[in-house]
Parts: structure tokens; sequence; C-alpha cells
């Protein structure tokens, strides 16, 4: 068995991390082939270190990383929704691929749907059926995410809201204002008690 930590930026990090609230094993008698060449090479350096072990080791765990979260889209291991299942429809993949790339683009239903190649009606459904969440919610919280991670790193919020594609400083302001929901539910977990 191999701990790996894993540390994700960008817009969908939390999103992508979430599919791994809970333990995730891949099957190795059924992975992709490119996968177990990197576990053969990872099982192989740790039997016998050599010079460059450190810094092979950890770009092979990046390489390793991206194989099973490859493996996890082809084959996802649950219906419970997410990104790696919405990654792992073919339809839906293409729109959330295009969205990811071009977050600040005007995206309207009929644009998503389009790039899904499905009517706006069809879209919609299935994306909340996958995703168990509405699609105009989950660009909400993409453009969210880079326009927190703009303003993290020391960017204004006219800069955050370009990168984001928020029409003005003023819609920013009042969607950073705005608890997330991992925060809201934080607040209502402390409420409770």
């Amino acid at each position: 068995m191999v701990l790996v930590e894993a540390r994700l930026r960008g817009p969908v990090a939390d999103l992508l991390m979430d599919a791994f609230n809970e333990p995730c094993t891949v099957a190795l008698d059924r992975a992709e082939s490119s996968l177990l060449h990197t576990v053969g090479l990872i099982a192989a350096e740790l039997e016998q270190p050599r010079c460059g072990q450190p810094t092979l080791l950890h770009r092979a765990g990046d390489i390793l990383f991206i194989g099973v979260l490859r493996q996890l889209v082809a084959r996802p291991a649950n219906e419970l929704g997410g990104i790696l299942s919405g990654l792992a429809d073919p339809r839906l993949a293409r729109a959330l691929v295009a969205l990811h790339a071009r977050p600040q683009s005007a995206w309207t239903l009929e644009r998503l749907a389009e790039e899904a190649g499905m009517s706006r009606t069809a879209f919609t459904r299935h994306f909340h059926a996958v995703m168990r969440m509405p699609p105009g919610r989950y660009l909400q919280m993409v453009r969210l995410a880079i326009a927190r991670s703009a303003v993290a790193a020391g960017k204004g919020l006219k800069q955050a809201a370009l990168a984001a594609g928020y029409q003005s400083t003023a819609a920013l302001s009042r969607a950073l204002s705005r608890p997330s929901g991992r925060q809201h539910h934080a607040q209502r977990a402390a409420i409770a008690q």
C-alpha cells in the first residue's frame, strides 16, 4: 500500500478533492497499462534505492496521481456523482473541459449544451443528475474559486473579476461576501454544537 499526499490548486481543486472524502482503491488487476508501469517503476525504486531516488519518486508520484485520476475517470467506482463522474461522461466531459479551459467566457446553458452535443433541457437534466448540482451553480463555484485564488495572490478585485469572468467588481464583491458551501456547512455545524 502506498500513502500519497496531494495538494491541488486550481479552480476545481476543492471539487476534485471532494471525490476523495472516503478512501479510494484502484484494483491493479483492472488498471490501465500506463498506471501499471508507473506502479512498477515506483516499486522497483523502493526495493533498490539509487542516486536521484527522491527526485524520481517525487516525479513518479505526480505521474501516479494523474494515472489514478485517469483510472477513476475511466471507471468511476461509485454512483455518487461529482467531478469524476462528470469527467467520465463523454458528453459532460466536453462541456466541463471547455468550461475549465475558459471559465471567464460568457457561458450560457445553450453554449454548454452545444459543447456537450445535447439540447439545453437534456443537458441541464443530465448535468444535474451526474454532477448533483445545476450547471449554473457549478460555473459559479469554479469562477468564485478562481477569484478567491487571484485575491489571495494579491491581485486586486478588478483583475480577479476579469480572470474569473465576473461582469464587475461589485458582482465579485457580492459573491465573495456570501459564504461558500463549505463555510456555510461549517457555520451550521458550529451552531449545532
